[in-house]
């Protein structure tokens, strides 16, 4: 057998062994990939445009830092920084931060909000989708009530926002 095929079959014998794990109807368990697949990216792309937003607000921040004369300013500004850069700042005023450091400092938490928002409205029409499909394998299942339960079950699983 080529490694191609091996790694196919391995992949089936997976898929089957954890849709018998959780009592999953092989039905289903493309579909929960796929729709997994699809949050992890909008997760992903979420993380990206985060890491970016940060990326670019610590380089402004070890800027000011760096040309700032007054004592005060460079120790709000490093505290900032350190706070950003270890995830513990929350969106409140900082004292002794300069007006442009605060706007930017505005425009920053605005703008990893809206990356948030962003991926909370993706997913919901990404849930909304898999429900559809979900709904109408519930309807078929009138031939397969263990298709019907199973999918009753993801349908739950998904309004529950559980993983």
């Amino acid at each position: 057998m080529r490694g191609g095929a091996l790694r196919s079959l391995i992949l089936a014998i997976l898929l089957s062994v954890s849709a018998h794990a959780e009592n999953v109807h092989p039905s289903i368990v493309p579909l929960r990939e796929g729709y997994e697949q699809e949050i992890a990216a909008l997760a992903n792309a979420r993380g990206t445009r985060i890491s970016e937003l940060t990326a670019s607000y610590v380089k402004l921040l070890d800027d000011a830092a760096a040309s700032a004369t007054d004592a005060v300013v460079a120790g709000a500004v490093r505290k900032e920084r350190e706070g950003i850069a270890t995830g513990f700042l929350a969106p409140g005023r900082i004292p002794g931060l300069p007006p442009e450091i605060e706007a930017a400092h505005r425009k920053f938490f605005g703008a990893v909000s809206q990356a948030s928002v962003d991926f909370e409205t993706a997913k919901k029409k990404v849930d909304a989708a898999y429900l559809k499909v979900l709904t109408a394998l519930t309807a078929k299942g009138r031939r397969d009530a263990a298709l019907a339960r199973d999918a009753a079950a993801e349908k739950r699983r998904v309004i529950n926002g559980a993983p």
